[in-house]
């Protein structure tokens, strides 16, 4: 393709010529720079001579990129574009594949077709279509000599060249430096001043860093830009303060004609940390583990939180703040914050009832509030207590009450049940005193059905008649016992009246005198005297002979004698006599005794 083309310029280059100049060359007090050659490309151009008034031209036949920067880039008034503008060859690969410029304002632009040549060379066209060598004397193949090129942007720009740069191929990657001049001609002088920004930086939000610019070379000062988040943007290393990413620049200048850019990126971390909305909980409840916190990895704090997990009760009830953070690879830190709300526990109370009797009827629970909770223990079924379902002993009892937020609260009271005393029998014991057999906390006797006293588990008979008792232990009473029939009979005996029961005695004769004193002999049927008198007052041992032998008599406080007869152990006395000596006051017992004999 590029053969064929290069074939119809040089056809063309029989259309009347423009006189060429000889030689060209390069003015020291210039300020034009001109970059050609025939495959286009990208061309990086960095202005980095502190001239006034910088004009560039440029011209290829292919389309060609034109990008303009540097330290004084503000000082170029003009970049012109003169040449084929081809868009039917591309290639070094443009896109898109068409001649652009950028980096300076629009309107000190401009992109020519084919402008006529200002230069007459034989050698080259007679319009301005492309150069690739410094050649003035020899044919360009359809392209311009170097002259004409000079001369066309020397004098369609109002300028003074001052470097050419020439190549066939694409443009290099490398950006062009004006101080570094062309290759056909260059009267710039040597820019040695190299400006370097650094390294590129991360800092946190609201964070800051110093900016370590340096250079070599003749350098008289710095400069960054832009200029916003900086301490000074006029020294080399200012301190940043970005409230977001920015690309500083930083030029290093003699103050002349040579200067140095170079950029360094200082990022601003953005850590993200959020928390999923965090359940309600109430203040008995366990500690949950807390989750929902975005990225994972992060530490949770606030009220109650220990460790990741969170403790209603040490939080208490109310809405607490908890904060979820988290550190990025920058250790750069961000925090998110949820409510956690714990509602109070219910009050609930439960009053004791009781204690209760084994044999007590079932009671319905009603003691517990707020109502509408519900009961559980040993012996609750159906909300009701059962002595004899719980047993006798000591039964922990709950109450528990759930409110509207779902928060439950129990209290507990011990419900005593006490055993029912064993069913006592009543015996005769010692003289007239009545036993209960069931020990017991208190004991009630009855008289012929009517309640007669109050008292221990002995009592004294008052009179004849049929005694029952009940035995209270606990506050339980037992079943009565079985009526014990008791006959006191009277014997009046020398003016003395005498009590004697029960009779017949089935193991034990009662006798009583009350006020008096008196003696008891047994005889048997031939007048024998078988058990002796007894001294007033004393007391014998109760003992128990051999066959032939009989009980003693007994005496206590109250002159009740009780003799336990031989009758029941010894059947053949049956026809004994039992006499009395009856003395009226405590006179030796010499004294005269009415001597009576019972039968």
């Amino acid at each position: 393709m590029k053969t064929s083309l290069r074939l119809l310029l040089l056809l063309l280059l029989c259309l009347p010529a423009i006189p060429a100049s000889a030689q060209i060359t390069c003015s020291p007090s210039g300020n034009l720079w001109v970059y050609t050659n025939y495959d286009g490309g990208i061309l990086n151009i960095n202005v980095d001579v502190n001239i006034p008034n910088i004009k560039i031209g440029i011209c290829t036949y292919e389309p060609v990129t034109i990008n303009i920067s540097g330290a004084f880039a503000a000082n170029v008034t003009e970049v012109r574009y003169a040449g084929y503008v081809s868009t039917n060859h591309n290639h070094c690969g443009n896109s898109p594949a068409t001649t652009t410029i950028t980096g300076v304002p629009a309107n000190i632009t401009s992109v020519n077709f084919l402008p006529g040549a200002t230069l007459s060379n034989p050698n080259g066209y007679s319009s301005i279509v492309c150069a690739y060598t410094c050649v003035t004397t020899s044919n360009q193949g359809g392209c311009n000599t170097a002259d004409q090129i000079k001369d066309y942007f020397q004098t369609s720009m109002n300028a003074v060249l001052t470097s050419y740069w020439t190549d066939y191929n694409c443009f290099p990657s490398a950006p062009f430096t004006l101080s570094s001049g062309g290759n056909c001609c260059n009267s710039v002088q040597p820019c040695t001043i190299t400006a370097d920004a650094g390294s590129p930086l991360t800092i946190c939000p609201n964070g800051s860093v110093t900016l370590t610019g340096s250079g070599t070379g003749p350098i008289s000062s710095y400069s960054w830009s832009p200029s916003t988040g900086l301490s000074n943007p006029n020294i080399a290393s200012p301190t940043a303060s970005p409230t977001q990413t920015t690309t500083y620049t930083l030029t290093a200048s003699d103050g002349a004609l040579c200067a140095d850019t170079d950029t360094v990126t200082v990022t601003v971390a953005n850590p993200q940390a959020s928390i999923s909305p965090l359940p309600s909980v109430c203040a008995g409840a366990q500690a949950l583990a807390l989750t929902g916190g975005s990225p994972a990895g992060g530490t949770w704090s606030g009220p109650g939180v220990s460790n990741g997990m969170f403790d209603p009760i040490l939080a208490g009830p109310g809405t607490h703040s908890l904060s979820y953070t988290v550190v990025d690879a920058n250790n750069c830190s961000a925090v998110a914050t949820a409510s956690m709300q714990v509602f109070p526990s219910p009050l609930v109370t439960l009053q004791a009832d009781g204690p209760f009797c084994l044999n007590d009827p079932a009671l319905a629970m009603s003691t517990g509030t707020p109502a509408g909770g519900s009961y559980s223990g040993s012996g609750i079924v159906n909300g009701q207590f059962f002595p004899t379902v719980a047993g006798v002993g000591s039964h922990p009892v709950q109450y528990s009450f759930t409110d509207a937020n779902g928060c439950t609260a129990t209290a507990s009271q011990v419900f005593v049940v006490n055993a029912i005393p064993t069913t006592p029998t009543v015996s005769l014991g010692g003289t007239d005193s009545l036993y209960a057999s069931t020990p017991g906390d208190s004991f009630v006797w009855s008289l012929n059905g009517l309640p007669w006293l109050t008292n221990g588990p002995i009592v004294q008979a008052p009179q004849s008649g049929n005694y029952t008792v009940v035995v209270w232990s606990n506050g339980c009473p037992s079943a009565p016992s079985a009526a014990f029939p008791l006959e006191l009979q009277s014997i009046e005996i020398g003016g003395l009246m005498l009590e004697v029961w029960p009779n017949p005695a089935a193991n034990r004769l009662n006798l009583r005198a009350p006020g008096a004193q008196f003696s008891a002999f047994v005889f048997d049927m031939q007048g024998r005297m078988v058990l002796p008198a007894t001294e007033i007052d004393s007391v014998f041992a109760q003992q128990h002979f051999v066959a032939g032998s009989y009980p003693h008599v007994r005496f206590d406080s109250v002159h009740q004698w009780a003799i336990k007869t031989a009758l029941m152990y010894y059947p053949e006395l049956d026809q004994a006599h039992i006499r009395f000596k009856v003395k009226k006051s405590r006179s030796p017992l010499s004294a005269r005794p009415t001597i009576l004999s019972v039968l």
